[in-house]
Formats: C-alpha cells, structure tokens, sequence
C-alpha cells in the first residue's frame, strides 16, 4: 500500500483496569501506539465475506504492520471509537495489518 492512503492518525488503545478510591477495578484506556491508517466503511461484498469471522464488522482500518495489536484492543479515530474484532497480518512481506472493527455507539465509549 501506498503511504498516500495511510492519511488518517488514530489511536490504538488497551484496556488497563485500574483500582479506584474504593477499591474497585474499573476500565482505563491507555495509548497503546498512535499509527497512521486508512480508515473506512467496510463495502457490501466485504461484509458479505466478514460475516464468516462476525456479524458486527463496520469498518476496515489498515496500518503497517504491528505486531503486537489484538482484538481486545480499540480504536480511537477523531473521537470515535472501533472494537478491534479481528487482526488480520496480510501481503507476501508481511508489511501491513488490517483491523476489522465494529464502531461503538456513543453510549458504549468508556
């Protein structure tokens, strides 16, 4: 891929529970790496063949390779935020990462 489509800056984000004043394990979510990506809408075909892997899949966002992103990460793309529901390591050189993900409503962002 062309560095060109790479365009957009986002977030990759890991949960990190944290105890609060009482005690308790609450989510915090920390800066795992800030990437440049293409971000958009998956198309029809792509979620006709997605549906194999899930049923929530919105949108595909590709990177250059990072290893170490997994599905229990998010995605933080100008204050929207994306489930990570498949990573995918694809081209012969291994040289870009592909992230299925299902945006999250408003009421489901902490």
């Amino acid at each position: 891929m062309k560095a060109g489509k790479l365009r957009h800056i986002i977030i990759i984000e890991v949960n990190t529970p944290t105890r609060d004043e009482y005690g308790g394990l609450v989510d915090v979510w920390t800066t795992h790496k800030k990437v440049w990506a293409d971000v958009g809408p998956m198309s029809g075909n792509e979620v006709m063949r997605s549906d194999q892997i899930t049923a929530k899949i919105s949108h595909k966002i590709i990177i250059r390779y990072l290893g170490t992103v997994t599905a229990q990460m998010r995605v933080n793309f100008n204050s929207r935020y994306f489930n990570i529901k498949n990573v995918l390591h694809r081209s012969e050189r291994g040289d870009m990462t592909t992230l299925l993900c299902e945006e999250l409503p408003d009421a489901n962002r902490s």
